[in-house]
């Protein structure tokens, strides 16, 4: 799949799925070198977008979320968590503060509008689904700013803080620009009408070429950032998944309970040559219905790519709380402690 051959769609996918954004534009390896040494394009329209107003919203919104927002200045965004009742991880969001009763949230799981409609009806606060006239598209990498440079001289982006967003025209077209991503690298989410979304897009794979989801699955893995539709996938709250700062004003029984296990990331080396690892990476993944939390000497694997300019297989996922084994067993394969990248501990 080439840039030039790529249209946004006329009808958005709303939430993420394997098919939520193309998988790539036909060379994986030179996609995500693109991302790390300068710049790329991602479309991420399947981001629904929420917009909430009431003057309980703010408070409304850290009970759901378990997080104070009050202290959230307008023009700034926080990441945050949703969580079922017991305190298991559904989702993470980002809360954008709109205005003093106002804020909108953008997550990626589809079923989040009717947990946040529901809350907001109960609550008797406003709120709409903005996604269908909503594109998002995400500019990440160490050249970001550049490329927005280059797009638009006039746009005086460069200056525009971590964690905070402006609204501004960008080639043109009438746009809302956070600083933030899914990468872990210097980047930008661009918001603008879905009608406008195609022409947006032609002008930024011109300094800022194509990328999709496998590319963006590995830079993530490779800053050790979790994707809710995997590491959330078992039965984990904020303290297991390492992200228990991101919810203070947790009350529930595994909100307030110790981590039971910690999540770690890895890259392990693979031999050239190697024969079905595709199908042993699809194995080894936890999937429902598999035992959780995993008994010391095991890991739930819940992540796995291939990183073909590094031969490494890159990977996320959890151990028991303590563990020190030095190989711990994942179905099909091993993983060596000395592969871990990191711990993210409570």
């Amino acid at each position: 799949m080439k840039e030039s051959q790529y249209e946004i769609p006329d009808t958005l996918p709303f939430g993420f799925s394997p098919r939520a954004m193309p998988s790539d534009f036909g060379n994986v390896q030179v996609e995500v070198l693109n991302c790390l040494r300068s710049a790329a394009i991602f479309d991420f329209s399947f981001l629904l977008r929420i917009q909430i107003s009431g003057a309980t919203a703010i408070d409304e919104v850290s009970r759901l979320c378990g997080r104070n927002l009050r202290a959230l200045p307008i023009g700034r965004i926080c990441y945050a968590l949703l969580a079922d009742g017991s305190g298991l991880l559904l989702s993470d969001l980002t809360i954008w503060r709109t205005g003093r009763h106002c804020l909108e949230i953008m997550t990626g799981r589809a079923a989040d509008w009717e947990v946040i409609s529901a809350a907001c009806r109960k609550a008797n606060l406003d709120h709409s689904d903005l996604s269908a006239q909503t594109a998002v598209l995400a500019i990440q990498g160490p050249e970001t700013f550049a490329a927005l440079s280059a797009i638009d001289p006039t746009a005086q982006l460069s200056s525009l803080g971590y964690f905070s967003f402006v609204d501004c025209v960008l080639g043109g077209i009438d746009c809302r620009i956070g600083r933030l991503g899914f990468t872990g690298l210097p980047g930008v989410e661009i918001l603008c009408h879905q009608r406008n979304a195609r022409d947006l897009w032609r002008q930024i794979v011109l300094v800022a070429p194509g990328a999709g989801f496998t590319a963006a699955d590995q830079i993530r893995l490779k800053a050790g950032l979790a994707l809710f539709s995997n590491e959330f996938a078992p039965p984990v709250s904020a303290a297991d998944a390492g992200l228990k700062r991101f919810r203070d004003l947790g009350a529930t029984v595994h909100d307030q309970r110790r981590a039971r296990v910690a999540r770690v990331s890895f890259a392990r080396c693979l031999d050239y040559g190697t024969e079905g690892i595709a199908q042993g990476m699809k194995e080894a993944v936890w999937s429902a219905g598999d035992s959780f939390p995993p008994a010391p000497g095991n890991i739930a694997i819940t992540s796995l790519a291939k990183d073909e300019n590094s031969n490494q297989l890159l990977g996320m996922g959890y151990i028991a709380a303590g563990d020190r084994s030095q190989n711990l067993s994942a179905k099909t394969f091993r993983i060596e402690r000395s592969d871990f990248q990191r711990v993210f501990a409570p």
